[in-house]
């Protein structure tokens, strides 16, 4: 279904598909993605004296002592010649332009967190022949499903060591609130193109190995057909019923990760 939706999506004309910072970079060359440089506030070190200056999380820094910032590499160059002395910031927040004077430490830093954050203006359609369209539905499923699946897998292995679920992943609240959000926002193309990627996460994901999982039955299957016997069938119930409980388990703890994104 995700293939063929794909291949309709490609032939009339859609947005690209972008999921990696790679990604951006090469639509945003192709002309594709019209975008605007900046540099934003993410955080502050303990030490820091700057959110007492009044510089704020988001703020977008614009200017040092009157040179234009548009990468972090321009502000940490310009702050590392100012060592012991203070900087001028002009930052732009929401509507207002603030000018803020921001003391730098012997080492050359402010004691902020920062982050390139492109300000996008336009995401513009691309468009192929059926033939092109076949072929690109083919790599973008091939290349969305591959994706899915390391997502995946680091996902479980997160949950696992670390005992925590990355705000990146959304669960079914978070999907339905996605859902909820295309079909006000955006239009019949868009929604189809959110049916598409949903249909390819969820197929990526069932062919994994795992238990539970179509794939851990696909795996029961191979090791049947290379041994040429069956495998206890009391210990495969047993491993499918783990591997059930521990998605369970799972879903659970990102419907709870959704829901509390939700109300924040």
């Amino acid at each position: 279904v995700g293939y063929v939706l794909l291949v309709l999506l490609f032939t009339v004309g859609t947005k690209p598909f972008v999921v990696t910072q790679e990604d951006f970079q090469y639509y945003r060359e192709q002309g594709l993605i019209v975008a605007e440089d900046r540099v934003v506030v993410t955080g502050f070190s303990e030490s820091s004296q700057a959110d007492e200056r009044g510089l704020m999380k988001d703020d977008v820094v614009e200017q040092v002592d009157g040179m234009p910032i548009r990468t972090n590499t321009d502000l940490i160059d310009i702050v590392q010649q100012k060592k012991g002395q203070q900087v001028v910031l002009i930052v732009q927040r929401g509507k207002d332009e603030l000018s803020l004077d921001i003391p730098v430490n012997s080492e050359g830093k402010m004691g902020v967190v920062i982050a390139d954050a492109p300000d996008i203006k336009e995401i513009k359609n691309v468009y192929y022949s059926f033939p092109q369209a076949l072929l690109q539905a083919g790599y973008e499923t091939a290349r969305l499903s591959v994706l899915t699946m390391k997502m995946f897998i680091q996902v479980i292995f997160d949950a696992l060591t670390k005992a925590e679920i990355s705000d990146q992943v959304s669960g079914p609240v978070g999907i339905a609130q996605m859902t909820h959000q295309t079909t006000q926002n955006g239009n019949g193309f868009d929604i189809l193109k959110l049916i598409a990627l949903l249909s390819i996460s969820l197929g990526a994901i069932n062919v994994l190995p795992i238990p539970a999982l179509d794939g851990g039955r696909f795996l029961s299957i191979f090791f049947e057909v290379i041994t040429r016997r069956r495998p206890n069938a009391t210990w495969e119930a047993r491993i499918h019923g783990f591997g059930f409980i521990l998605l369970i388990i799972l879903i659970l703890a990102v419907t709870f990760n959704d829901i509390v994104k939700l109300l924040q």
